[in-house]
């Protein structure tokens, strides 16, 4: 999920679902300063574990259907500049409902150069893009993975404008 996130992003770096720190160690080793790294944690607990293991990155405690007001009370007007969403909520078990505020969110906060990653166990090459106006511009599969799972990177599609 790291390689798909630019070496030095523009904008911060969201992370959804950053459990126990897997993906958000990764993207520090793949260089990504730790001030632009802010992984999303829903539970209270998890979110500290977080913030004693990684005391220079900024961890917020909320849920990704409020991510704007988490990025708002804390950022202010910067959360503008989240330039990648990476994404380890399972998805597929949530409901419908949650998943299309989720995806709100997202669509609002990625401008118009955002990415957008996902992590999946569906390792079925076809999945649909669940954020209206992006696309799957590349898809890895992680055989050693157990079980095996995807990372798929979307970005917004163009607008040609004549």
């Amino acid at each position: 999920m790291a390689f798909f996130v630019p070496p030095d992003p523009p904008g911060l770096v969201v992370e959804l679902g950053a459990g126990t720190g897997v993906v958000t160690a990764a993207l520090l080793k793949r260089g990504i300063p730790a001030d632009r790294i802010v992984p999303v944690e829903r539970s209270p607990e998890m979110a500290r574990f977080l913030g004693d293991r990684f005391p220079k990155l900024t961890v917020l405690c909320g849920d990704a259907v409020r991510l704007g007001d988490l990025l708002e009370q804390r950022f202010g007007g910067k959360n503008s500049l989240v330039s990648c969403v990476v994404s380890s909520l399972p998805l597929r078990s949530l409901p419908v409902t949650v998943v299309d505020a989720i995806m709100t969110q997202l669509d609002s906060l990625l401008g118009s150069e955002g990415r957008y990653i996902q992590f999946t166990y569906d390792v079925r090459p076809n999945t649909p893009c669940l954020l209206p106006g992006f696309t799957r511009i590349d898809s890895k599969v992680i055989w050693l993975n157990i079980p095996p799972a995807r990372a798929d990177l979307f970005q917004r599609k163009a607008v040609v404008k004549c």
